[in-house]
């Protein structure tokens, strides 16, 4: 039974949006660190706009690297086949890549 196009898009949407979510939690935290660890008062972590994209962008960049990655390999190593989400479950197919 062969699952369709949107069960791809599902798991691909779901590992990026996981992964999304560990990113911004790590920026988080590290910002909490900085804060608490100032010894000086400050006005915040994130101060201008040029920073704020900065830390946009760094959080985007990981989860697009490592779903590109996983899609990559498995296309590759299916001869184009398979990108690695969708075909047994609406997520990473293969057990060592989840």
């Amino acid at each position: 039974f062969q699952r369709g196009i949107h069960c791809q898009v599902l798991g691909v949407a779901t590992h990026f949006l996981w992964l999304w979510n560990f990113s911004w939690s790590f920026i988080c935290s590290y910002q909490m660190l900085r804060v608490f660890t100032n010894q000086t008062r400050s006005r915040g972590f994130i101060t201008t706009k040029h920073e704020m994209w900065k830390f946009v962008c760094g959080s985007f960049a990981l989860p697009v690297c490592v779903v590109s990655t996983c899609v990559g390999y498995h296309y590759h190593v299916t001869k184009g086949r398979d990108i690695g989400y969708g075909k047994v479950r609406c997520y990473l197919d293969s057990a060592l890549s989840v």
